[in-house]
């Protein structure tokens, strides 16, 4: 949804610039409430590849099967082609990214999973984890930009929000496509004027 700034009752507690001056701007207010904001005099837009907020510091962990999720963790977890992960700074789905890569190495596979492939279609897929592996963000860090305030606000409300989504980057290695970081992409498209903003996540009230 997007409303004008001026709507906002919320108390503002941390913000962050998305890219270069003019910029939109992440703000994570009172109550859960996060927007992203357009402060200056131009028109402004974002696409799904864009990202809006990443976690910063923080460590890999496996979990076994039958141990608890650590706090402020999310785990990479994929169930069917059409999940999406971050490769090369654009998201898509893995489907086209293990098929993309098998033309060049056929035995391509995603790393703590074993891919089946529906004898029926090549490009359908199923996932079946083979490690619980998770990222255990760090402390939240008293200096806040892009690339922190995720870890501001609990990974369970990023995972709630109605116009962004936690996603993987990955990269290709010797093992496989490997999980490199979450952060916290747009949807989709949108664009907001001067002094209108989107709401990410949490209510008016």
């Amino acid at each position: 949804m997007i409303i004008a700034v001026s709507d906002i009752k919320h108390a503002l507690l941390f913000s962050a610039k998305l890219t270069k001056d003019p910029s939109l701007e992440l703000q994570i207010r009172a109550n859960n409430f996060v927007v992203v904001v357009n402060p200056t005099d131009k028109e402004l837009s974002m696409t799904p590849s864009d990202e809006l907020a990443s976690f910063g510091k923080g460590n890999f962990k496996m979990v076994k099967k039958d141990e608890e999720q650590p706090a402020q963790s999310y785990q990479f977890c994929l169930k069917t082609e059409e999940d999406l992960v971050v490769v090369n700074g654009v998201v898509t789905t893995v489907g086209r990214a293990v098929i993309a890569q098998r033309k060049q190495k056929p035995d391509a596979q995603v790393r703590y999973h074993k891919c089946n492939v529906d004898d029926t279609n090549p490009e359908k897929m199923t996932f079946e984890q083979t490690h619980r592996v998770v990222f255990v963000c760090g402390e939240a860090p008293t200096e806040t930009s892009k690339a922190n305030i995720a870890s501001k606000l609990t990974v369970e409300k990023w995972a709630q929000a109605k116009s962004g989504r936690i996603l993987w980057h990955c990269k290709w290695g010797q093992t496989g496509l490997s999980p490199v970081k979450p952060a916290v992409f747009p949807v989709g498209n949108f664009k907001l004027k001067k002094d209108e903003c989107l709401i990410v996540h949490g209510s008016m009230s």
